[in-house]
């Protein structure tokens, strides 16, 4: 797996690096909590917390904001 595919930020239309930043609500054994994840889609958001906590059950999910990393960022 590339380190690309891990940090889920990808080349945008110009040039940078970018994912989007969700935010999702759900509950597990211990309570309700909130998790925020970069992720291209809702799709990868929900595939990450299923492998990530099988006992988390997601109640809601938002769209918060695009994240721009320049390319070459110690991030990227």
């Amino acid at each position: 797996m590339s380190r690309r595919a891990v940090t889920r930020f990808r080349p945008g239309r110009k040039g940078l690096c970018e994912a989007s930043l969700f935010e999702v609500t759900g509950r597990d054994e211990l309570g309700e909590r909130t998790e925020r994840v970069a992720a291209a889609t809702i799709d990868e958001v929900i595939t990450y917390l299923r492998n990530r906590d099988p006992d988390f059950r997601v109640s809601s999910v938002r769209y918060m904001s695009l994240i721009v990393l320049l390319s070459g960022s110690p991030f990227e």
